[in-house]
């Protein structure tokens, strides 16, 4: 037998590890700005639309809170996602004189081959429906001409003193503001690990409570916001920014256009359109941290492993991922960052250009953010973020029965809709 030289070794293993990624992730691919199918690639290859760079910030409240040492605000201390009104003007000042701020429908509309958006855009979005949206961050964006969107969950709306009131909502669509989905009752959705009260005892989902569960949390929530405030509901922002391969397609089921975590990164045109990137204000957030996220450059990667939206039970997990190309970025600098921790030990191989590290213990069960991090040869930043899960996915015959009847029964609900109008 002959032997196999190293260099051929190193490429059959690439060819195979590209083969079973792409097996594997095509239905997730197939969501907008992934791998493309049918008469939206026949569009899209005549005429190849230059790269865009869209930033999208995530808000959630407008009220003045004790501070705190910063020490104590790093270890979870504090209301860390509430800023006060003054700082949240500073930043719409600065995004007014610096930014292309545009709405989300824009954006929408962008992503489905109409329109244009300016080379780099910024989006601005609230998640949670707190009252200050109503009282304090709607009147500042209406100051500086902000479009914005707010995501809003069924359990919080109408809530207690601090929620948005049903007539505030229809008021804020009124004065042009968008509306999108938190889901239904604001839910880590990656975790099956949800608990069901039977007689005062919690027990785990599962399985098929998982499922019913998902499209729960997705598809009645639509069903609920659109009766609730008659308005289209069409982007969906996953709670706790938490998403897989598992509940992309309930998203796209329901009939959401969008969605988008807090992987706290740009998107691209190449960005898959049900895991959109988002960067989470804080209330230690400077505008110089803010240029900062908007500097960053893309890095063009070809093959990730885990791919985005994984979500797998294995522990000892190979990080494996392929610049396309490297010439503008400095090679000793390329390394992984999982979460805030950098890799150190990351190996990138300039001839491959694939960057390997492997986890010799198991990762924590649950959402991990990765990126791929390098420093330009300008001295800029560049990266490439995604997430994965790691978890006790559901049964994939199950999955895909469960997917089955939902797109029948959206094919029955189209048709009635479709008879209703014509009579």
């Amino acid at each position: 037998m002959k032997k196999i030289t190293a260099a051929a070794a190193v490429f059959i293993g690439m060819f195979l590890f590209s083969c079973a990624a792409a097996e594997v992730g095509r239905d997730y691919a197939n969501s907008r700005g992934g791998q493309k199918t049918g008469p939206r690639i026949a569009r899209e290859m005549k005429k190849e639309r230059p790269e865009k760079i869209v930033n999208v910030l995530c808000y959630h409240r407008f009220v003045e809170r004790k501070e705190l040492p910063e020490h104590r605000i790093i270890r979870g201390h504090g209301d860390i996602y509430s800023i006060t009104p003054e700082n949240f003007e500073s930043h719409l000042k600065y995004f007014k004189e610096n930014e292309n701020v545009i709405s989300m429908s824009r954006y929408l509309d962008w992503l489905d081959g109409k329109g244009d958006i300016p080379d780099r855009s910024l989006i601005i979005t609230i998640d949670d429906g707190y009252r200050c949206t109503y009282a304090k961050a709607a009147p500042l964006l209406e100051k500086y001409s902000m479009p914005a969107v707010f995501y809003l969950y069924n359990d919080f709306m109408p809530g207690g003193k601090n929620a948005l009131t049903k007539s505030m909502v229809r008021e804020l669509v009124e004065r042009g503001f968008e509306i999108g989905s938190h889901s239904a009752s604001h839910p880590n959705m990656a975790s099956n690990r949800q608990s069901r009260v039977f007689g005062g005892k919690k027990e785990r989902f599962d399985d098929e409570e998982y499922l019913d569960f998902l499209v729960k949390e997705t598809a009645d929530s639509k069903e609920y916001l659109e009766n609730y405030l008659g308005v289209p509901v069409r982007t969906f922002s996953y709670p706790y920014g938490a998403y897989s391969e598992e509940i992309i397609p309930f998203v796209k089921a329901a009939g959401f256009e969008a969605a988008f975590s807090v992987v706290p990164s740009y998107n691209i045109n190449s960005t898959p359109g049900y895991a959109l990137k988002r960067h989470i204000v804080y209330n230690f957030t400077t505008i110089e941290d803010l240029k900062e996220k908007f500097a960053k450059k893309p890095l063009k990667i070809e093959i990730i492993s885990p791919r985005d939206g994984w979500a797998g039970r294995e522990g000892k997990l190979r990080l494996q991922a392929r610049i396309v190309d490297d010439s503008k970025i400095n090679t000793s600098t390329v390394l992984f960052r999982m979460g805030r921790v950098t890799l150190e030990n990351s190996s990138y191989n300039p001839q491959t250009k694939m960057l390997i590290y492997q986890y010799e213990k198991d990762l924590s069960w649950g959402t991990h953010k990765i990126a791929v991090i390098a420093e330009g040869n300008d001295g800029s930043d560049y990266e490439y973020a995604w997430q994965f899960v790691r978890k006790n996915p559901a049964d994939k015959n199950l999955l895909k029965k469960r997917l089955k009847e939902l797109k029948t029964k959206q094919g029955d609900d189209d048709a009635g809709k479709k008879q209703k109008k014509g009579n």
